[in-house]
């Protein structure tokens, strides 16, 4: 009986040597950082967090590995384009005539059509708008067919507003047209002042 015991007492000694000796090789393969945390763990009864960089120095090092553009310190370096430089210009061809311009007018609304003789700087009224003829412009006879007038165009309804100002092409109505929810305004010539007055003078018998 007391061999059995003693048997019995060696084989729980060496279970024993050998959990210690496992236990022993398993701390070892645990980094020091952790080991230290586990141990202030131990010690506070809190888990300690693992220790990350400030947001500062993340955002820092971040931005010094990623250039930022070029971008001017004055901010009037980025231009626009206006409108009026979008505005179409009449060909070179064209030469400056005296007037008037022949202009056609529309009413949306009643149908009604006008031919409009405007001088040259003086106000054409049609319905509610003013119209005024700032320059004129002809092909001469050699040229294809081709006339050009720059209008300032005011509505006065509801108070007096620009509506228009640019160059009108007898050709190409739609290449610089009005917008208008009830009026349409388009040139049909260009006239010389002595031609315009013979035309208009009475027939002698």
């Amino acid at each position: 009986m007391v061999a059995v015991l003693a048997s019995f007492i060696r084989f729980i000694a060496a279970v024993l040597v050998s959990v210690a000796l496992s236990a022993s090789v398993f701390a070892q393969d645990i980094p020091a950082d952790l080991q230290t945390q586990d141990a202030a763990s131990d010690a506070t009864g809190e888990v300690a967090a693992p220790e990350m960089m400030p947001p500062e120095q993340t955002q820092g090092a971040t931005a010094a590995e990623t250039p930022l553009p070029n971008v001017p310190d004055d901010a009037d370096a980025l231009t626009t384009v206006p409108p009026e430089a979008m505005q179409p210009e009449p060909p070179r061809t064209l030469t400056p005539t005296p007037g008037p311009a022949v202009l056609q007018a529309l009413d949306k609304v009643s149908a009604q059509v006008e031919k409009i003789e405007a001088s040259l700087d003086r106000v054409a009224r049609f319905g509610t708008l003013e119209i005024f003829v700032r320059g004129c412009q002809k092909a001469p006879p050699e040229e294809p067919a081709e006339s050009a007038a720059f209008l300032e165009i005011f509505d006065t309804r509801g108070g007096r507003q620009q509506i228009f100002s640019g160059w009108m092409f007898a050709s190409s109505p739609a290449l610089s047209a009005l917008e208008h929810p009830v009026y349409d305004v388009w040139v049909l010539d260009c006239m010389n002042a002595s031609s315009s007055e013979a035309e208009s003078a009475p027939v002698k018998n």
